[in-house]
């Protein structure tokens, strides 16, 4: 009961000071005097220190299961990031060396930046904190971001010297915003600090373009953005308006840190990423899949860095709450459109889930691609995958009529009409869709498999929802709809298995020992390294070919005989081809001595 009364005395209070915040409050700085206040700043201070405590200990004890889980947090990316250290150490030094990944933060320092990570995701933990929370865990995080900037060989020392200021006077400013009443001396201590730090950002500017740490339009727009503010909060100071002039102070010193702050968390969190994604390229063949997987999860990163960003600069405002109102008030106005009626937020909301079921489908395709050095599937789903991204599809539209309330019924008159013209103009992408399923129930065809349909030869390296990609053997990529794999002869030489029989025509010629080339097909084919034992290969008389005099001038035998691999097919019967050929030299002396006399008969 106290709790919820001290709640509702505290919106009360907020809400007028952010009513009255462009009124001013004060005195003009150069007309007031200490006598117009009744305590100094270090009485003030020791108020603030004593309630502020208070507020401390019982927002932490109504937080239990959250400190449990922001260190559960720390020791994960702690845990996580000397795994990433020591296999840096032992095996991937030179790897990483080749492939031009430096590790700043991770090698040297592997603890603070596992903190620098979870610090960042604090405040989905602690929702709605004391401004001494806040503070504390600024200052942890502005330690942790000193050690790093100091022992970073990249950072000048007038840059490193020029951030241990910063970072003292934004201190100053922290402390500043835990007093609980205004004093004399802290108005001109205001007034000293927003000109420090204004002077700061000048200097900063001149380092960053001597050495960028940010790109010259970032660094000139954060720069304008804090000297406006500093100067904005002058100048309030001076008229009277001193509490929109610490909002503005707030504001500007919060955003320039929490820049900072982003900077190396998402520094850390690409070497942490890249380091990882280099570990798992030793062990894997696809390159291709690691890269954009890297390019998805850091535009996440940069994301997630912004919004947060926006979130900070607003509440140091005292706005963010404000803002979120309006826009949710705008979002959720009716609109009406005849009889029915939407709002905006629904139809974000269909297509975010929409969106976000898409880039679901897309990740679980991207995932499944993953290939060990030995050529296999890391996860071996098969045709598993087509039925999964059916399945998140489905779910996702689904869920998005349910999520923003759209009633279903209107939805099945409208397409009840449109049914006709889609059942003409889409047949043919209805009966691939459904063959696709019907594929993935009967498995004709696997991913993996050699097939031949339609004149083209090639191995299945994707089955989809609308079509199949087959890779030929010239190296082109052929998509063949579903349709056409229940609707023409399909040959599959992998479906029981990998093994293939090859025939081989050997003309013998009229005259010689018959008996003899025969048993010397036999043995070539049998010590062939290339050839399977079981079935055992076979040499059968075909027939005789006739001379124009009618006689018989050679005689065809067939050889057949398996190999293991289809695709060594070529290779093997060239090779089984040339040993036959080297053999059966040695029963023709005639022919050999006619080539060498008369090289140009072609014989």
């Amino acid at each position: 009961i106290e709790w919820a009364s001290l709640y509702e005395n505290l919106k009360i209070n907020m809400d007028i000071y952010n009513r009255n915040i462009l009124r001013p409050d004060e005195k003009p700085l150069l007309a007031s005097s200490p006598s117009d206040y009744k305590k100094n700043i270090f009485q003030v201070a020791s108020i603030s220190k004593q309630a502020g405590s208070k507020v401390l200990w019982y927002y932490l004890e109504s937080r239990q299961v959250a400190v449990v889980l922001i260190t559960l947090l720390c020791y994960c990316c702690a845990a996580w990031i000397v795994f990433i250290r020591r296999q840096y150490r032992k095996s991937l030094r030179a790897y990483v060396k080749t492939e031009d990944i430096r590790l700043n933060y991770l090698a040297s320092h592997p603890l603070l930046a596992s903190l620098l990570i979870s610090f960042n995701f604090a405040p989905f933990f602690f929702p709605h904190p004391p401004v001494i929370f806040v503070e504390i865990v600024w200052t942890l995080l502005g330690l942790v971001v000193t050690v790093l900037f100091l022992s970073d060989p990249r950072i000048t020392v007038k840059a490193k010297t020029l951030w241990i200021i910063f970072f003292i006077l934004f201190r100053l400013v922290a402390l500043d915003n835990l007093l609980l009443y205004k004093s004399y001396e802290e108005r001109w201590l205001m007034l000293v600090l927003n000109s420090c730090f204004i002077t700061i950002d000048i200097i900063a500017y001149r380092i960053n373009k001597r050495t960028p740490i940010f790109t010259l339009k970032k660094a000139v727009a954060l720069i304008i953005l804090s000297i406006t503010l500093h100067s904005a909060s002058i100048i309030c100071n001076l008229a009277g308006l001193f509490n929109l002039s610490k909002t503005l102070t707030i504001a500007a010193t919060f955003s320039g840190f929490t820049v900072i702050v982003l900077r190396l968390f998402l520094d850390a969190a690409k070497e942490a990423l890249t380091f990882q994604l280099a570990f798992m390229r030793r062990n894997f063949s696809d390159e291709n899949v690691f890269t954009r997987l890297y390019k998805i999860v850091r535009r996440l990163l940069i994301f997630f860095a912004v919004v947060t960003w926006i979130v900070v600069f607003l509440s140091a405002l005292n706005i963010f709450d404000r803002v979120q109102e309006s826009v949710v008030t705008f979002l959720k106005r009716p609109i009406g459109v005849g009889e029915s009626s939407f709002t905006i937020w629904n139809i974000l909301l269909f297509i975010f889930v929409i969106w976000a079921a898409v880039m679901l489908s897309n990740l679980v395709s991207l995932i499944t691609e993953i290939r060990t050095k030995q050529d296999k599937k890391y996860f071996n789903l098969r045709n598993a995958k087509l039925f999964l991204k059916i399945a998140i599809i489905t779910t996702g539209v689904l869920l998005a009529f349910v999520t923003t309330r759209i009633p279903i019924d209107r939805i099945a008159i409208i397409l009840g009409a449109l049914s006709v013209g889609i059942g003409f103009g889409l047949q043919n992408l209805v009966s691939n869709l459904i063959a696709g399923v019907m594929i993935s129930l009967e498995h004709p065809v696997r991913i993996g498999d050699t097939i031949e349909v339609g004149g083209h030869i090639g191995v299945i390296k994707e089955i989809g929802i609308r079509s199949i990609h087959v890779r030929t053997d010239n190296g082109s990529d052929v998509i063949i709809p579903n349709g056409d794999l229940l609707s023409q002869h399909v040959v599959n030489w992998t479906l029981s298995g990998n093994q293939r029989r090859i025939e081989l025509l050997v003309p013998v010629k009229s005259g010689v020992d018959f008996d003899k080339a025969k048993e010397i097909i036999k043995t070539v084919l049998r010590d062939h390294e290339n050839i399977m034992k079981k079935p055992s290969p076979e040499v059968i008389l075909n027939n005789f070919s006739k001379s124009r005099d009618g006689g018989f001038d050679t005689i065809d035998i067939d050889c057949y005989f398996w190999c293991e691999d289809q695709r060594d097919a070529a290779r093997v019967r060239s090779r089984v081809l040339e040993d036959i050929h080297r053999h059966l030299e040695g029963i023709y002396p005639e022919n050999v001595n006619m080539k060498k006399n008369n090289p140009g008969t072609g014989e």
